[in-house]
């Protein structure tokens, strides 16, 4: 673990396992860097000197770590927002869907509407979710009076005590209410029946994502930079 105004760099844990790339988690002033353990020496030593020259924030930037892994990068994701839950919200500013919209969990008969609903949605959306239709064990869903999703929410345990949540939107259906409402009942199922922390992820250059995770009542706790490299 880094203390604040510390970094660590470390192999990937069993949370990453072999994931090819690099994961950096930032809370404060406190800077954990995963990487595959090939490179783990190599790795702490630069980043050990970046940090002493300039400071734990120099290393936690997109253009840095671009540079430092140059054309073995395939994809670099973030910064990305950590969000974790300390109190519910009502928020009256956010329209509340009209009573034929139906909330409910998913199950195996709902497998042809997810599936819909997954074609119309692009493929990134799915990816920064974290929502997987074939993993994903709690999965719930807004249906119109048609019995079409109009937005999904979801979460995974993580461990013994956190809930990762998840959300995708139709693109038909945004700006409405129905990502609150949806979000809402998931956070709502993991503190009741899972009796988790709750933790929400999404971009920071993400504006409603972000919204949305204040008006549920998420503090602004910890960011994250992602690199996948090529395989």
């Amino acid at each position: 673990e880094a203390a604040e105004g510390h970094v660590a760099v470390v192999p990937h844990g069993p949370v990453f396992g072999e994931y090819n790339g690099v994961f950096a988690f930032k809370w404060g002033k406190g800077l954990v860097v995963t990487v595959p353990e090939r490179i783990s020496k190599e790795m702490a030593s630069l980043i050990g000197r970046q940090v002493k020259a300039r400071g734990v924030d120099s290393v936690f930037d997109s253009k840095y770590l671009q540079e430092v892994f140059g054309t073995t990068v395939d994809r670099l994701i973030g910064p990305a927002y950590y969000g974790y839950l300390s109190a519910r919200s009502e928020d009256a500013n956010f329209v509340v869907p009209t009573p034929e919209f139906e909330t409910r969990e998913l199950g195996a008969a709902d497998r042809d509407r997810l599936d819909q609903f997954s074609g119309e949605i692009g493929q990134e959306d799915w990816e920064l979710s974290g929502l997987d239709p074939n993993r994903t064990k709690h999965i719930f869903g807004i249906l119109d009076p048609k019995g079409s999703l109009f937005a999904i929410a979801g979460y995974e345990n993580w461990g013994q005590s956190i809930a990762q949540v998840g959300i995708v939107s139709h693109p038909k259906s945004r700006g409405q209410g129905f990502g609150k409402r949806i979000l809402d009942t998931a956070i709502d199922h993991a503190l009741k029946v899972g009796g988790k922390i709750v933790q929400y992820r999404t971009l920071r250059a993400n504006a409603p994502s972000m919204q949305l995770a204040f008006h549920c009542g998420f503090d602004d706790l910890a960011s994250s930079i992602a690199i996948r490299f090529k395989k």
